[in-house]
């Protein structure tokens, strides 16, 4: 067995991470094009073929608010429509929930933002939680194996335990 020689960092190709759509920076052209190719499509079908090869729906990403449309009510009426309506279910952020303007029913978030930083975060804690649990059948495991050694020990005469009686 030949072992091949370890590649170098240099050469080594970083992991992709995801990144979360809408916090690239805004160019007006790229805007344009966009609103451009949006009026192009058809209603009845509005699934969008993105370069990377992935399908969207462009016409529910449109019935996302931008992330800061609320920035221009008052806060009294903020404070109104949050306790009508509820407020975003991202924890950390005390937004109002956005109304959906197809369905009229209220989405659980105030942004696309939002959604998304949530559910990375409820991922993140997930796979938190498994390490959590295979450190615990581990700690069992451990603590079987030294209550067995004490045991031994206590039947060869090696360790004496009093008697409480």
């Amino acid at each position: 067995g030949l072992v091949p020689p370890e590649t170098p960092p240099s050469v080594r190709k970083s992991k992709m991470k995801r990144k979360i759509s809408g916090g690239e920076a805004d160019d007006e052209d790229l805007h344009r094009a966009i609103v451009a190719s949006i009026q192009e499509v058809d209603p009845a079908n509005p699934w969008i073929k993105d370069a990377s090869g992935r399908h969207t729906n462009v016409v529910a990403l449109l019935d996302w608010p931008s992330d800061d449309s609320e920035q221009s009510e008052g806060e009294s009426e903020l404070r109104a429509a949050r306790e009508s309506i509820g407020k975003c279910h991202r924890s950390g952020c005390n937004k109002v929930r956005v109304k959906n303007p197809r369905t009229n029913e209220h989405h659980d978030y105030c942004s696309r933002w939002c959604m998304q930083v949530d559910k990375e975060d409820q991922n993140r804690k997930e796979t938190e939680g498994i390490s959590e649990i295979v450190m615990d059948e581990h700690m069992e495991l451990l603590r079987a194996l030294e209550m067995s050694r004490l045991q031994y020990l206590r039947d060869n005469g090696l360790l004496h335990v009093p008697d409480t009686r």
